[in-house]
């Protein structure tokens, strides 16, 4: 917390890791000097219980925004954007995307090999994790070029 100081500090929480109250006081007392801001991000699940763990904690948040699973079809729409503005340090670049993908054909995909459990929890870092796999077998065979197919 003290390179925080003067900034933002983001504490992810894990819905799987246990409450520290240690770190929730060191928390609040850090919201009470007034030289930090706080961001916790997580799921609604685990932040709920980290709020209800420490009234305080709760009683301090003034704004809370909750975003909405990505649907398939959202999904397959960044992807499609993540192909076409390929960068050097993309996690796409050296892919390319076979025309012949529609929309609605790679949500088809997505949504019958990731079960939705699986997609709420990783939203778009899915498609990282999709890409660096895809990434992996084609360096395996000496591919220089990976054409996503449907």
């Amino acid at each position: 917390m003290k390179d925080a100081k003067g900034g933002v500090l983001l504490v992810n929480i894990d819905e799987e890791d246990p409450i520290n109250s240690k770190l929730v006081d060191e928390i609040i007392a850090a919201m009470d000097e007034g030289d930090i801001s706080i961001i916790f991000a997580g799921t609604y699940k685990a932040l709920n219980q980290y709020m209800k763990f420490n009234n305080e904690l709760y009683k301090r948040f003034s704004a809370r925004l909750q975003f909405d699973d990505l649907t398939p079809e959202e999904l397959a729409t960044i992807l499609q954007k993540k192909a076409s503005d390929q960068g050097e340090d993309s996690l796409i670049c050296g892919f390319e995307l076979d025309s012949s993908c529609s929309t609605i054909d790679i949500a088809d995909k997505i949504a019958a090999l990731a079960p939705e459990s699986l997609r709420r929890l990783l939203n778009a870092h899915l498609l990282d994790q999709m890409l660096i796999e895809a990434r992996k077998v084609a360096e395996r065979s000496g591919e220089k070029t990976i054409f996503l197919r449907i």
